[in-house]
């Protein structure tokens, strides 16, 4: 698999600039604040990808990011000359500060007053907040970013987040101070982009203006996540997340436990880390598909694509999103058939039966089914990634989103 990767044309080649010549140029001094890789997560890979995008386009950036390292456990040397690179452009400067709240926001305050930017982007709202109470010293103008539903991420009696906040010592309190953090931030921002209409409509509904937000779903790098020439494994059934509630994974594993009665070669991919690999393993084993079974750990972004052009088919049993889930965008982005949920604005994405299929929550049986489907239908599978495939190519690449997100910055500076 490493070997098929690097025989790949690195991204920054001259066929990908000469394409995006003909886009507006853009030269300005831009701050992105939020989790950057190799942090792991979709707010570090939307960083990551539009950074890439304003850097190529003639912006200097400076991002200032928490350190990777400790929360997700990841050894220093993740971060060897190879796998480093990616993340470090000559237009891109990353600073690491610390994750203490409290810490990481003066960190970030004495740059934003010390650098002269002329556009400051938080990735969250309790991140832009110390722009929003600043904002009359540092003269910068200010983009927040909605990458999921920061409210019901606050909530400790209905959050699926909110375990970890209810195990806080005055947890109430806390969730009423992020609640209103969050509120403030929105409130002060120059403008908000959302990544799903979703989020447009939970925000209107707090009572925020409608000129300032604005629904760019997040862009996918078609120049690397694509279609490649190699054989597919037989019945690679592959999803790659953040192995926690929200996204799943235990559903998934009980949908395969289905399809192995019907299909005795199935073999399920499970590409990532996160806090519930231990109890996921245990579920696996329980389940009697550890042979049919291999969890790959963590990733580095830019070696996803082998995997994902491996894989017959992807699956994503989300519980919970907001906005679009990008790894979505990513299988189709490489032409394949997707097997995902109504929730957030998927459905804006994938039109069932179409680029794609779409399943109520929590419903295994249904996933096993339509997996046995796809599967077993060569032609059915053709068709569903050669539309997937034009899908992103048409409305959701750098080119698209460049495209719109450049004339957002311009008509910010008039």
């Amino acid at each position: 698999m490493r070997k098929l990767f690097r025989e790949e044309k690195p991204e920054y080649n001259k066929t990908t600039r000469d394409r995006n010549a003909d886009l507006t140029g853009c030269s300005l001094y831009i701050c992105m604040l939020g989790n950057y890789p190799p942090r792991m997560g979709g707010p570090s890979t939307t960083n990551y990808n539009i950074t890439k995008l304003l850097a190529n386009c003639g912006c200097k950036i400076h991002v200032i990011s928490m350190h990777p390292f400790k929360r997700f456990l990841l050894p220093k040397s993740y971060l060897k000359t190879d796998n480093k690179r990616p993340y470090q452009e000559s237009k891109i400067k990353v600073t690491w500060i610390s994750q203490n709240y409290v810490l990481n926001n003066i960190s970030s305050l004495f740059f934003l007053v010390k650098e002269k930017y002329d556009v400051t982007q938080a990735y969250h709202p309790l991140t832009g907040f110390i722009v929003s109470f600043f904002k009359n010293i540092i003269h910068a103008k200010y983009v927040q970013y909605v990458l999921g539903d920061v409210w019901e991420q606050c909530n400790p009696r209905e959050s699926i987040w909110g375990e970890r906040l209810r195990g806080l010592s005055g947890h109430k309190l806390i969730s009423r101070l992020a609640l209103m953090t969050i509120n403030f931030a929105l409130k002060n921002a120059d403008i908000i982009i959302v990544n799903g209409n979703d989020l447009k409509r939970k925000i209107l509904r707090q009572g925020f203006k409608h000129n300032a937000i604005h629904v760019l779903h997040c862009p996918i790098d078609i120049t690397i996540f694509r279609p490649y020439e190699v054989e597919m494994a037989r019945n690679m059934v592959l999803c790659h997340s953040l192995l926690n509630y929200v996204n799943g994974i235990d559903i998934l594993i009980e949908a395969i436990k289905i399809v192995k009665k019907e299909i005795p070669n199935v073999k399920l991919v499970l590409v990532g880390s996160g806090p519930q690999e231990i109890r996921l393993k245990h579920l696996v084993n329980t389940s009697g598909l550890n042979d049919s079974t291999m969890f790959t750990g963590g990733v580095a972004y830019e070696r996803l694509p082998p995997y994902l052009n491996e894989a017959t088919v992807c699956v994503y049993p989300l519980r919970f999103c907001g906005g679009v889930s990008q790894v979505i965008q990513e299988a189709m982005a490489c032409g394949k058939p997707v097997i995902t949920t109504k929730v957030g604005d998927n459905e804006s994405v994938v039109r069932n039966g179409e680029n794609g299929f779409i399943v109520e929550e929590n419903a295994p049986l249904e996933i096993a089914n339509l997996i046995i489907r796809l599967l077993k239908d060569k032609k059915l599978r053709e068709r569903i990634s050669r539309n997937a495939r034009k899908t992103i190519v048409e409305k959701y690449s750098f080119r698209e989103y460049r495209l719109k997100y450049v004339k957002l910055l311009n008509e910010l500076q008039k």
